[in-house]
């Protein structure tokens, strides 16, 4: 029976070692789960800012994009006015240019016209000087 109490002992020793060696295990496992745990919150926290910045990102991209319609469309406007403004420009000039004509076309014909006046105001004073005028008062 001696035996048997001194096997009983060893047995509750051996529990009593397998316990202990239980409860570390268990508080190893507690440990690393509370760790992975506030890992996982940490990573759910970072993932929850990373979507939010990616939002953000996503509203300013949106609001970029319409930016650069409005810029495109106002560029096609200005760039159409450029256009027009050369097309009425070039037409001015063609204009300027027949004036110009004109003009040293209207100084010739003046010349012409003052040289035909110097003329008759010669002849006038030929004809003068060959019957004079007697005035019949």
């Amino acid at each position: 029976m001696v035996a048997r109490e001194d096997e009983a002992e060893d047995a509750r020793a051996e529990l009593a070692v397998v316990k202990q060696e239980h409860a570390r295990v268990v508080d190893e496992h507690c440990q690393a789960l509370e760790e992975l745990t506030a890992h996982a919150e940490g990573t759910q926290a970072e993932l929850g800012a990373a979507v939010r910045g990616k939002d953000d990102a996503d509203v300013v991209v949106q609001s970029l994009r319409e930016r650069i319609g409005t810029i495109e469309a106002e560029l096609e406007k200005f760039g159409k006015q450029v256009r027009d403004l050369q097309t009425e420009s070039a037409n001015k000039e063609v204009h300027i240019a027949q004036m110009e004509k004109q003009r040293e076309r209207d100084r010739e014909d003046l010349q012409g016209l003052n040289i035909a006046l110097d003329s008759k105001q010669q002849e006038l004073e030929l004809v003068s000087a060959l019957f004079p005028i007697s005035c019949v008062c």
